[in-house]
């Protein structure tokens, strides 16, 4: 007859058998899902995330393009707080 001994786990972590918790940083963004529909809240799929990966790009993209514009604005601004002969926007 074999006799079983109860042998704990050496587990790295804290001591008061809880886990770790993940803590991230908040950087005040509010993720609003109500323009998803039923079908797309509850759509875990590989499809609906190339989906959602693919509209998230588009609109970074379009971030990018608004950014460097206001760049240029920001340099021609403070161009013609400058004392010039002639016009630099």
């Amino acid at each position: 007859m074999q006799v079983q001994q109860n042998v704990q786990m050496d587990v790295d972590g804290p001591e008061d058998g809880t886990q770790n918790v993940f803590q991230a940083k908040d950087y005040g963004v509010e993720v609003d899902f109500e323009e998803l529909d039923e079908d797309e809240e509850e759509n875990g799929s590989d499809a609906m995330e190339e989906k959602l990966v693919a509209a998230i790009t588009r609109v970074q993209g379009e971030i990018d393009k608004m950014s460097v514009n206001l760049k240029a604005i920001e340099r021609c601004v403070s161009l013609s707080s400058v004392p010039r002969t002639e016009s630099v926007c």
